[in-house]
């Protein structure tokens, strides 16, 4: 009888790896005959594939300090045109602050990193740092601007960089470019641990556990497991469909739950931003990042990035998700309520590409250098207007 249950086992488990492969194999000849599978890259400008070539590479985009610090990994696959120190901040190594110098630092996510710029001097902090010293270069001082900024990065990883480096960076001003992670895309971290904690966490990481127990590291092999035959496998993938659309359904009013959520908690790192400048003796910005869907009028490359995310990609929720954008700003509870925290310096660029007619964007948020050079133009006049130097 024994025998008779392994058997009817083996030719189950048998039939299903035939069935898998049989799928596979009709999968690739309909692909190949009755149409090409598409790709971000078909809808993506050329000049930013050498960054989506990095980021869908299969080597780890990050590598991490168990303390809650992630950094851009150089050192297994680089980028074209981005370079990184020791660190992994994609600006020189640090160095000592000299009396003539102004400091500036830059943080925020991908887009202020620099995805999609040519190289690290048309990044934000790189057009900045240029601007300023030809601003000023009748005077006495020299600008250095620092970027601090990372991929997928959070205002709370921010925080954190600043306590690490800023006793030795002695920064005059902090220049903050931030906000789709934490508005936009928020509904990306678990709700409940976000309320909870009050903190934005990399998720990627959530569920990591002591793998130096040994019943967690059999506990770790069963959950890799599931996750690969999930991700892999055809017949559980067919299963999974009527979930996975339901993940792209862009629910309207959940949405603008999680922003207020989000808000709140951005609005309370800003607040520690401000305290934080009191200790370090700095001036705090905090500057809201723009995207795609504020800009009227959109080029025919730019037009195929809002096509694949509304109906190819909609990880976001579709063609809904960026109707809701168009008509709303994401960041209007952050602007309605910032003031009542702390004197801080709030300044909402989510519109300045409203009326440019060039190509800005190559994806809802990373830009070319062009858009970057206009960011940091934006920027460079607030700091203008704070910064006390007779020109």
């Amino acid at each position: 009888m024994f025998l008779e249950i392994i058997k009817i086992i083996f030719y189950i488990f048998l039939s299903l790896i035939l069935i898998e492969i049989v799928i596979h194999f009709f999968d690739k000849l309909k692909n190949f005959f009755i149409y090409n599978l598409k790709k971000r890259k078909d809808f993506l400008s050329p000049s930013y594939h050498k960054y989506l070539n990095r980021y869908e590479s299969k080597k780890p985009l990050f590598k991490y300090l168990p303390i809650g610090y992630r950094f851009f990994n150089s050192e297994d696959e680089e980028i074209s045109g981005v370079q990184c120190n020791s660190l992994g901040f994609r600006c020189p190594e640090f160095k000592e602050k000299q009396a003539n110098v102004i400091r500036v630092v830059l943080m925020g996510g991908s887009a202020a990193w620099g995805s999609g710029a040519t190289n690290n001097d048309n990044t934000i902090s790189g057009h900045l740092e240029q601007i300023l010293n030809e601003k000023y270069e009748k005077t006495s001082f020299k600008f250095e601007c620092i970027n601090l900024a990372q991929i997928n990065n959070y205002i709370s990883q921010d925080l954190l960089n600043a306590n690490l480096f800023f006793s030795k960076l002695k920064p005059d001003y902090v220049v903050s470019f931030a906000g789709w992670n934490e508005i936009a895309a928020c509904y990306l971290l678990d709700q409940k641990k976000l309320e909870s904690f009050g903190t934005y966490f990399m998720e990627e990481v959530g569920e990591l556990g002591p793998v130096s127990l040994a019943s967690y590291r059999k506990e770790l092999i069963k959950k890799f497991l599931l996750k690969y035959l999930v991700d892999n496998s055809k017949i559980i993938s067919f299963f999974l469909k009527k979930s996975e659309k339901k993940n792209y359904f862009f629910d309207e009013k959940k949405f603008i739950k999680e922003i207020d959520l989000s808000s709140k908690i951005f609005i309370e790192h800003m607040r520690k931003f401000y305290l934080m400048s009191k200790g370090y003796n700095f001036n705090y910005i905090q500057f809201l990042q723009p995207h795609i869907y504020k800009k009227a009028n959109l080029t025919e490359s730019e037009k195929k990035i809002t096509k694949l995310y509304d109906y190819v990609r909609p990880v976001h929720g579709g063609k809904s998700f960026g109707e809701f954008l168009k008509n709303n700003s994401i960041y209007k509870e952050i602007l309605r309520n910032y003031k009542n925290t702390e004197n801080v310096d709030c300044f909402n660029l989510e519109n300045i590409f409203e009326n440019n007619k060039d190509e800005i964007f190559f994806t809802l948020v990373h830009m070319n250098d062009k858009g970057y050079k206009l960011v940091a133009n934006n920027i460079s006049e607030i700091l203008a207007k704070k910064l006390k130097i007779k020109n």
